[in-house]
């Protein structure tokens, strides 16, 4: 029966975490990477194995809805794999920074690779697409792989500023070419315990109910 995650607590292959709204997760793998689950999402943990005669990790995480943001420790070559996958796309990393988001079979699978490279394909596909560092790709149901740069992250105005009204308040300059903007608050600068997300179309944010405190 379903569970409420409390911190610390153990997961197995086969077990499905759920994000609601307005609620987050990130868990860590036993090689030390880290994925990190906004609101609304749905991931399952399809195979966490370790081969014992060679000490190589098989990590297989399953994006069944929402977006995920993972940060993989390096797995030198022949010690292992890690993927994360879509009903329509395969991600497949050794050692990376990248977001994988995923609504339903009628838009694309979307991955966007922050550091080193990524190897991006429909779950059938031969030969998968490299997506460098700054680059995203879109997946396809027909597993058709079109690339285009990331659009840079905005600058905060006056980000130093000491918010002292029950609402925090903020705005940043907007960039060319954005239809939208993606704004998280966490309590470390690695963003694995987040607080509070709010998804925009103007280059403005509130958050009500931020405690007292040193925010990023």
């Amino acid at each position: 029966k379903p569970l409420v995650p409390e911190k610390g607590m153990a997961l197995q292959e086969g077990d499905r975490l759920v994000t609601e709204a307005s609620s987050f997760a990130t868990f860590a793998l036993a090689n030390g990477s880290r994925i990190t689950l906004p609101s609304q999402t749905a991931v399952r943990l399809a195979t966490m194995r370790r081969v014992l005669l060679n000490d190589a990790v098989d990590f297989d995480i399953a994006v069944e809805k929402g977006r995920a943001e993972t940060r993989v420790t390096p797995i030198a070559p022949g010690k292992g794999w890690f993927r994360l996958r879509t009903p329509s796309a395969v991600s497949a990393v050794r050692g990376t920074e990248f977001r994988v988001a995923y609504d339903n079979a009628e838009k694309p699978s979307l991955t966007e690779v922050t550091q080193g490279t990524v190897a991006v394909g429909a779950p059938t596909a031969p030969a998968p697409a490299a997506i460098r560092q700054g680059f995203g790709a879109s997946v396809s149901a027909s597993g058709r792989v079109d690339t285009e740069a990331l659009l840079p992250a905005p600058v905060l105005r006056d980000p130093g500023a000491v918010q002292i009204a029950p609402t925090v308040a903020l705005a940043f300059d907007p960039v060319p070419g954005a239809v939208g903007y993606h704004v998280l608050i966490a309590s470390d600068a690695g963003f694995v315990d987040i607080a509070a997300e709010a998804r925009t179309i103007a280059p403005t944010a509130s958050f009500a109910g931020i405690g007292n405190g040193n925010w990023f």
